[in-house]
């Protein structure tokens, strides 16, 4: 999968001691990067990892993470899964837009994104993590409120109620 080789070259790559002093990129060496998602350039390779697992932990839309599989160490064909899911799903959230948040809501594992943005002692890594949450919190808290429709006079139910045991 060109995604999984380009995340194994991008990983390899920024582990280099000269990546770390600042040298810039050429142009051609960011062409190969091309099946990356722009936001994990400005990642450190432990925030970028963790990223790529919050998107791609769960195999279906709202399955159960459990605390064991996040905190041992899963088999290589486990993690290749997860961050082939993880890179497919990256794409969606470039640029924050609306559309791409919905699609992640049940999908995203918001703990290990809280995790990164508590805990993570890059500050860009914190700052990207944080605006990730609050942009999926505002998108899915519209969504949510939208979603449903209200029961016409529900309220009627509660006017006449005694607000006591004794009334």
């Amino acid at each position: 999968m060109p995604q999984l080789e380009q995340w194994s070259t991008w990983v390899q790559m920024r582990l280099q001691p000269e990546f770390e002093h600042g040298n810039a990129r050429s142009q051609s060496e960011n062409l190969c990067f091309r099946e990356l998602p722009h936001w994990i350039q400005n990642l450190s390779v432990d925030a970028a990892f963790h990223m790529l697992h919050a998107l791609g932990v769960r195999e279906l839309q709202f399955a159960r993470v459990a605390t064991a599989d996040v905190l041992k160490p899963p088999a290589a064909a486990v993690v290749r899964q997860i961050l082939s899911r993880g890179l497919t799903r990256a794409k969606t959230i470039e640029g924050f837009d609306a559309a791409g948040l919905r699609m992640l809501n049940g999908l995203l594992y918001e703990q290990g994104v809280e995790r990164l943005a508590s805990r993570s002692t890059n500050p860009a890594d914190q700052a990207f993590s944080r605006t990730l949450l609050e942009q999926f919190n505002r998108v899915n808290r519209q969504v949510r409120n939208t979603g449903r429709k209200r029961a016409h006079h529900q309220e009627d139910l509660f006017m006449d109620a005694p607000l006591s045991n004794n009334a």
